[in-house]
Protein backbone atom coordinates (compact mmCIF):
# COMPACT_ATOMS: atom_id res chain seq x y z
CA UNK A 1 0.00 0.00 0.00
CA UNK A 2 1.15 3.56 -0.61
CA UNK A 3 0.78 6.46 1.82
CA UNK A 4 -2.02 8.99 1.53
CA UNK A 5 -0.97 12.24 -0.16
CA UNK A 6 1.03 14.62 2.04
CA UNK A 7 3.15 17.74 1.70
CA UNK A 8 6.83 17.61 2.63
CA UNK A 9 8.27 20.70 4.28
CA UNK A 10 12.06 21.00 4.62
CA UNK A 11 12.94 23.93 6.89
CA UNK A 12 16.48 25.30 7.03
CA UNK A 13 16.27 26.61 10.61
CA UNK A 14 14.66 25.77 13.92
CA UNK A 15 12.54 28.92 13.63
CA UNK A 16 11.15 27.75 10.28
CA UNK A 17 10.35 24.32 11.73
CA UNK A 18 8.61 25.85 14.75
CA UNK A 19 6.64 28.19 12.47
CA UNK A 20 5.48 25.24 10.35
CA UNK A 21 4.41 23.35 13.47
CA UNK A 22 2.51 26.39 14.71
CA UNK A 23 0.80 26.82 11.35
CA UNK A 24 -0.16 23.19 10.70
CA UNK A 25 -0.58 21.92 14.28
CA UNK A 26 -1.92 18.38 14.61
CA UNK A 27 -1.97 17.94 10.82
CA UNK A 28 1.86 17.87 10.82
CA UNK A 29 4.43 15.34 12.00
CA UNK A 30 8.14 15.97 12.49
CA UNK A 31 10.61 13.50 11.02
CA UNK A 32 14.39 13.30 11.16
CA UNK A 33 14.79 9.88 9.58
CA UNK A 34 11.23 8.73 9.34
CA UNK A 35 11.71 5.01 8.91
CA UNK A 36 9.03 4.01 11.44
CA UNK A 37 6.65 6.76 10.43
CA UNK A 38 6.95 5.96 6.72
CA UNK A 39 6.08 2.30 7.40
CA UNK A 40 3.02 3.41 9.36
CA UNK A 41 2.06 5.78 6.55
CA UNK A 42 2.39 3.02 3.96
CA UNK A 43 -0.06 0.91 5.98
CA UNK A 44 -2.29 4.00 6.45
CA UNK A 45 -1.94 3.74 10.22
CA UNK A 46 -0.72 7.37 10.18
CA UNK A 47 -1.97 9.92 7.68
CA UNK A 48 -0.41 13.32 8.37
CA UNK A 49 -1.15 16.09 5.90
CA UNK A 50 2.34 17.57 6.37
CA UNK A 51 5.74 16.11 7.17
CA UNK A 52 8.33 18.51 8.55
CA UNK A 53 11.78 17.06 7.85
CA UNK A 54 14.28 18.45 10.38
CA UNK A 55 17.23 16.29 9.25
CA UNK A 56 18.96 19.18 7.45
CA UNK A 57 18.78 21.73 10.27
CA UNK A 58 22.41 22.20 11.31
CA UNK A 59 21.56 23.46 14.81
CA UNK A 60 19.96 20.08 15.51
CA UNK A 61 23.04 18.08 14.45
CA UNK A 62 25.17 19.05 17.44
CA UNK A 63 26.66 16.84 20.12
CA UNK A 64 27.76 18.91 23.09
CA UNK A 65 29.68 17.68 26.10
CA UNK A 66 29.46 19.80 29.23
CA UNK A 67 30.26 19.14 32.89
CA UNK A 68 26.52 18.44 33.34
CA UNK A 69 26.43 15.73 30.65
CA UNK A 70 25.96 15.13 26.95
CA UNK A 71 23.39 16.91 24.80
CA UNK A 72 22.48 15.20 21.53
CA UNK A 73 20.51 17.17 18.92
CA UNK A 74 17.33 15.79 17.39
CA UNK A 75 18.95 15.42 13.94
CA UNK A 76 22.11 13.62 15.08
CA UNK A 77 22.43 10.32 13.24
CA UNK A 78 23.24 7.10 15.03
CA UNK A 79 26.68 6.97 13.41
CA UNK A 80 27.63 10.60 14.13
CA UNK A 81 29.28 9.94 17.52
CA UNK A 82 31.65 7.44 15.90
CA UNK A 83 32.86 10.15 13.52
CA UNK A 84 33.23 12.66 16.30
CA UNK A 85 36.05 15.20 16.37
CA UNK A 86 36.73 14.21 19.97
CA UNK A 87 39.72 11.92 20.61
CA UNK A 88 38.55 8.32 21.11
CA UNK A 89 39.19 8.41 24.86
CA UNK A 90 36.86 11.39 25.35
CA UNK A 91 34.12 10.69 22.82
CA UNK A 92 30.76 11.45 24.38
CA UNK A 93 29.19 8.15 23.33
CA UNK A 94 30.66 4.70 22.68
CA UNK A 95 30.88 3.49 19.08
CA UNK A 96 28.99 0.33 20.00
CA UNK A 97 27.44 -0.98 23.22
CA UNK A 98 30.17 -3.62 23.36
CA UNK A 99 32.88 -0.97 23.45
CA UNK A 100 31.25 0.64 26.45
CA UNK A 101 31.26 -2.65 28.40
CA UNK A 102 34.98 -3.20 27.82
CA UNK A 103 36.07 -0.05 29.70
Amino acid sequence: MKPAPFSLLIPDTIDEAVSALAEYGDAARVIAGGQSLMAMMNMRLAEPDYLIDIARINELKRIEVTPEGVSVGAAVTQSAPTRSLYPPSSRPLPRTPAQDSTR
